[in-house]
């Protein structure tokens, strides 16, 4: 993950939600801490001036906003894990240049970082993984996002027409990418693994995304 990027363009929108949260929420908790603590001293200290409803009310109080910081803090950790993927605006995007040359792939990502990946075939196609919002949750600076996580030949292509089953993504996915996976049908995110169009050995190819997958030129 990438802490800093996550306070740059397209991430910073939504860092600021979860960053404001944590900071209510802890500047809450510390009063009511101050609060508790103070009643305590008091009870321990007699015969200072001590009533058992306020030392409740911070102690309740406590809890609730430490209830509260710790959501927080689970937001802000998402905010920076979705450092690791390419953000997808409304046009399409750069994903890289790939060329396949004697059963390997030479990939190029947009930030000029080069990787190779074997494969069977004499056709490869881009594998990645892609975490889609729905369009309301653009107002929190959320949208869609994809990591290009592997090649695979077209003599492999189990995954290219089947439907993917959790053990598929394994190779590919973290464990908070395969727990959204799994458990999909109660979140408002959507985890899904795409593969590109095939395209041939030879020349170089620039692989676009879109929102709804890949584009091979």
């Amino acid at each position: 993950m990438n802490y800093l990027a996550a306070f740059g363009k397209p991430y910073l929108f939504f860092t600021l939600v979860p960053v404001f949260l944590v900071l209510i929420s802890l500047r809450f908790l510390i009063v009511r801490l101050q609060g508790m603590f103070g009643q305590l001293r008091r009870r321990w200290n007699p015969p200072a001036p001590y009533d058992p409803h306020i030392l409740e009310y911070f102690r309740n109080a406590a809890v609730f906003w430490f209830c509260c910081l710790v959501p927080s803090l689970i937001l802000l950790y998402f905010a920076f894990y979705l450092t690791k993927y390419q953000y997808l605006g409304a046009h399409t995007e750069n994903g890289g240049i790939a060329q396949l040359k004697k059963g390997t792939v030479f990939y190029m990502d947009q930030n000029l970082k080069e990787q190779s990946y074997p494969v069977k075939g004499n056709q490869a196609a881009a594998a990645g993984l892609f975490l889609k919002f729905p369009d309301w949750a653009q107002y929190i600076g959320l949208g869609t996002y994809h990591q290009l996580v592997s090649f695979r030949g077209n003599e492999e292509n189990e995954l290219h027409y089947q439907k993917i089953d959790p053990e598929d993504l394994d190779p590919y996915a973290d464990p908070f990418f395969m727990f959204i996976f799994k458990n999909q049908k109660y979140m408002v995110i959507q985890a899904l693994y795409m593969e590109s169009p095939y395209f041939p050995a030879g020349a170089k190819h620039k692989i676009l995304v879109t929102r709804n997958g890949y584009i091979i030129e």
